[in-house]
Order: structure tokens, then sequence, then C-alpha cells
């Protein structure tokens, strides 16, 4: 019998995923409950009222936040409901699913109110770039319906990183390469749900991403990969270990669609978001990126070699020092979503989509991929 790909979200997906973390506070203390674990058990009801033989693990997503451009391409977060993702198939004659946790039901669910998916065929796979390099970032085709428009994209995206410091350079360019994956999709709705009413305001912009990390387990590996959205609307969303980033193949007048794409080959190579998020400013990390510094002293930063300015105070905002030249590398109030962390320079791609790369993330590249 074959199995079936379900994620289930609103406010059965909030319910339950609040019963989990609560039942994680209790069993480890709050301090210890950061994190909602995958503690929930499925399993089928039948008519009678009896449970199907069988029990099935049902993955529950806390809340968490994905990243996108404003409309200035400076970034932001939003945050992402929970949701319930298994993979099953009900037998013959259940009625319902039922969600337990710890042994107690959460919630039972009509089975004729899941929507569920098949899982995927292997795609139509091309590696777009050099077949050795090093650095191979996944892409997903997502309401495309013609094989050859994605793959034009793909080489698009790939071809404008390589003109952007420091892919630029042969000695790096070369080693970064994309596995551009294709199913033909709806052109309206594609696999994982992402119809333009999913737009919102031409800046967030993603599908189901239960669904997604589900199906596309086979081919994501275990860094960053992207799926690419077939929109003429403007807009993405940030990816999480275990989950792909989103784009649309679509830009605001005066950016780069493309830009999306490279900031999450940063996150890729080790890099952190150098911008402020009031949503996620209580996260302190357990180790930090190349690019923040918890000291505002540039002498005392990861960057101290690069750095063009002595120990002088960390500026507060662009309007609130004296003007420095561009590329100016020192410290700068704001970063990992914190005020109290830095980053070494006032704009960089880690920030905004209409910036390059900072010459200490661009150092950093270079390092990473062993130039």
């Amino acid at each position: 019998m074959p199995e079936f790909v379900y994620s289930i979200g609103g406010e059965k997906a909030a319910e339950v995923a609040a019963r989990v973390a609560a039942n994680a506070r209790s069993a480890r203390g709050a301090a210890e409950a950061r994190a909602v674990p995958d503690e929930a058990v499925g399993r089928w009801r039948m008519a009678s009222g009896e449970a199907a033989a069988g029990e099935f693990p049902a993955s529950v997503s806390g809340s968490s936040f994905v990243e996108y451009p404003g409309a200035g391409g400076e970034y932001s977060s939003a945050p992402v409901a929970p949701a319930i993702s298994f993979v099953a198939e009900p037998p013959v004659g259940a009625t319902a699913l039922e969600i337990t946790i710890g042994g107690d039901v959460a919630a039972q669910i009509p089975v004729s109110s899941l929507a569920r998916s098949t899982g995927l065929a292997p795609p139509s796979s091309h590696r777009v770039g050099e077949p050795a390099a090093p650095f191979v970032v996944p892409v997903f085709a997502e309401r495309f319906d013609q094989e050859q428009r994605f793959l034009d994209m793909v080489v698009q995206l790939r071809k404008w990183i390589l003109k952007q410091p420091p892919f630029d350079e042969a000695a790096i360019g070369g080693k970064l390469a994309f596995d551009a994956h294709f199913w033909p999709s709806d052109p309206h709705s594609g696999l994982f749900g992402t119809d333009d009413s999913k737009n919102q305001g031409q800046r967030l912009f993603y599908g189901d991403r239960e669904l997604a990390r589900r199906l596309l387990a086979p081919w994501m590996g275990t860094g960053v990969s992207l799926i690419l959205i077939n929109s003429t609307l403007r807009g993405g969303a940030g990816g999480q270990v275990g989950y792909s980033a989103w784009a649309s193949v679509a830009a605001a007048p005066g950016e780069h669609w493309e830009a999306i794409g490279l900031h999450e080959v940063g996150h890729g190579l080790g890099l952190a978001d150098e911008y402020l998020d009031s949503q996620r400013a209580g996260e302190w990390p357990q180790h930090f990126e190349p690019n923040i510094s918890i000291d505002p002293r540039p002498s005392r930063t990861p960057w101290k070699t690069l750095a063009t300015v002595g120990d002088m105070p960390a500026p507060t905002a662009p309007a609130g020092h004296p003007p420095l030249s561009a590329g100016t590398i020192g410290t700068f109030q704001g970063a990992r979503y914190r005020p109290d962390l830095f980053r070494a320079s006032e704009t960089c791609l880690m920030r905004q989509t209409n910036q390059p790369f900072c010459a200490v993330c661009a150092a950093h590249i270079r390092s990473a991929l062993g130039a």
C-alpha cells in the first residue's frame, strides 16, 4: 500500500504544538524546553471508534521565524505558525486521525479534512557549474511547467553571482555550483502551495514548509537549499536547518532577485544575519559566526586584522556618527537581530539585498572555499 505525505497547519497544529511544548516543560523544566521536540504519535481511528493497528511518528514544528527582504532590500523576520507532518496511509474505513502526546489525546482530525501528497519521483537533475565544485547548492523548481525555463533561471542565478565579489574572482567562482532539480508542476500553485495569494506585500513569499521538507528530503543534503518560485510577484523567505529557502524569480525596480539566493549562499558558508529584529532579539547562540562580534572594539573582533579604524566607539546608526568612507571596517552596532552585537561594516548583503558582501564576509567566503 502506498504511503502519503501529510501536512497540517492552522488551529489544530497550534494546539498540538502548545501541548508538546507544555509536555516538554513539565518533563525537563522551562529553561531546557526551548525547542519543540518530535514527541507526537499518530494513529488512525475507525468509524467504530476503535484504533487501527499501528502507530507512526508525527513531526510537530514549533513556532519559528523566517526572514524576508523588505521593500528597500532590508531584511526582516516573520513568525511561522506550527505545523504537523507525517508519512502514513489510512486503512480502509478510517474516519479520523488521532494525535497523542505522552499517551494523552491532543487532537482528532477527520480524515476527510486531511490534504495529502504522494512522494516525488526522482527529478530531472542538472549540475550548473563545475562538476567538481566543492560547494554545491540544491535548487528546486516550483510552479515551472517547462524545464528549460527553470534551467535558464538557475543559469541566470549563477551567472549573476559570478559577477559579485568575491565570486567574481576565478579562484572562488568556480567552486560554487548548483544542482537544478526539476519536476513539472502547476504554474499557479506548484507542488508546495505557492499560489500568488501566499505572497505578502511582494516581500514575504513561501509555501508549505513542512510538505517541502518531507518531499524534498532525499535531495536537500545537509546544507542550504533553495526553492525557486516561478511568479511575477517579488518576494522570498529564508530557510533554516532542514528547510529550504524560497525566492521568486521577480524583483523590484533597482534590485536583483538573485541576491536572495546569494544571501542564502552566505548562510551556507557560515555567515550570520547582520540586521536588527526585535522579535528575535532574545536569541543568544552557542557560538558566533565570523561576521559577528560581542565586543565593540575593533581590536577585539574576529576581523581585527581587517579593521580600518582604531578602537572607536561603535556607532549606533548611520545618522549617529561622523561620516565614514565607504568600505570602512570597524564595529557597527546591531547584528544577529540584537543591538548589543556588532557587525563589521555599515552595509552588507547579509543585512540587505541591494548591497554586496562587505570585506569581512568576502574574506570569510574566500577562506571557507579554500582560496
